[in-house]
């Protein structure tokens, strides 16, 4: 039997959306590598995957500043002991896709031990304010990150794109197939509940939190569409 493991992301929100990626990434490593929270976590690392940081940067940072940004965290973070693989989020707000195609290959070379995950954040409206993906768009993306050969997760899947207080509508069904079709991971966002104070409950996954409040978009990537969760996950083995 094939086991699969499945590892808990850790991550800071602390500085998602940063407009200074070379300074807060820093900081984010520096936070891991406190005494305290590196001593925890260093006892769990064959079964923790570290996420520096979520979003850090607002698309102000240049690819070179992003990717050196994020070198230097990976060595702090190496230098102090950590093992376990390293997600990295794509720059502007986790979107572009395109920083892993000219800088992902670079990321990877620096890690002295070559673990790392690269994430992207598919929040691609088939139409929108601040970009419009089409179908087209969308499966060419998809080719061009397989054929990087890099480890490729998308690490947020949504029903939408929320842009100043308006839903504008992403293919989730696409992603999921696409996800499927390259050997892609992905994590939906997010199994909310709706009494949370500040919730995104627009992507909510669940109406109150349960298994049995599962609905709508969050119904069909849990478990309704053949590349739902359910119908593409393997169990672990006991």
């Amino acid at each position: 039997m094939h086991c699969q493991r499945y590892d808990p992301i850790l991550e800071l929100h602390d500085f998602t959306g940063s407009a200074n990626s070379a300074a807060d990434l820093q900081q984010a490593a520096q936070w891991w590598t406190s005494a305290g929270i590196k001593s925890m976590l260093q006892k769990y690392q064959k079964s923790i995957i570290l996420n520096i940081a979520n979003e850090p940067d607002n698309g102000s940072a240049s690819d070179a500043g992003y990717a050196d940004a994020n070198i230097n965290a990976v060595k702090t973070l190496r230098n102090a002991g950590y093992t376990c693989p390293i997600m990295i989020d794509a720059a502007n707000w986790g979107k572009d896709h395109v920083f892993f195609l000219y800088k992902g290959q670079a990321l990877m070379d620096a890690d002295p031990l070559h673990n790392l995950l690269f994430s992207v954040h598919a929040y691609w409206p088939t139409n929108g304010p601040f970009g419009n993906y089409s179908d087209a768009k969308i499966t060419a993306d998809f080719t061009a990150l397989k054929q990087t050969g890099l480890p490729i997760v998308f690490g947020e899947l949504a029903i939408a794109d929320i842009q100043n207080g308006l839903t504008y509508n992403i293919n989730y069904r696409l992603l999921m197939k696409l996800c499927q079709d390259n050997e892609f991971g992905y994590i939906a966002w997010w199994w909310g509940f709706n009494n949370n104070p500040g919730a995104n409950n627009q992507l909510s996954m669940t109406n109150d939190g349960l298994y049995n409040g599962l609905a709508n978009g969050g119904k069909v990537i849990s478990i309704d569409d053949v590349n739902s969760i359910k119908n593409t996950s393997k169990r672990i083995c006991p």
